[in-house]
């Protein structure tokens, strides 16, 4: 069964991660994760909907399609690590292992 990005665990532990590492910021460094973490966000959507075309094989074109949201999303997630650790490094997140619920 296919799983979205924007449906995981991992990915909802990495978005609470970075909401607080940006509410512990202000002015441009604040505005600066925010831009990378709408970007993330962005990007995460961008490729499930590309995963889901390949699915359904509605489009053609949809291997580039998705091979470059793909590469948008590593891009994205970088970029947004490396913001974290260059101003909010000690922001962690419990994450339950999916067999724990």
């Amino acid at each position: 069964m296919f799983s979205r990005i924007q449906d995981l665990d991992r990915y909802k532990a990495d978005c609470t991660r970075f909401t607080l590492g940006i509410q512990g910021q202000s002015g441009e460094i604040a505005e600066e994760g925010q831009q990378l973490f709408e970007t993330l966000k962005s990007a995460v959507v961008d490729f499930d909907n590309t995963t889901m075309g390949l699915i359904k094989k509605q489009e053609s074109g949809a291997h580039l399609d998705h091979v470059s949201a793909q590469e948008y999303v590593h891009r994205a997630k970088t970029n947004m690590e490396t913001w974290m650790m260059r101003y909010a490094p000690n922001t962690h997140v419990e994450v339950l292992p999916e067999t724990a619920k």
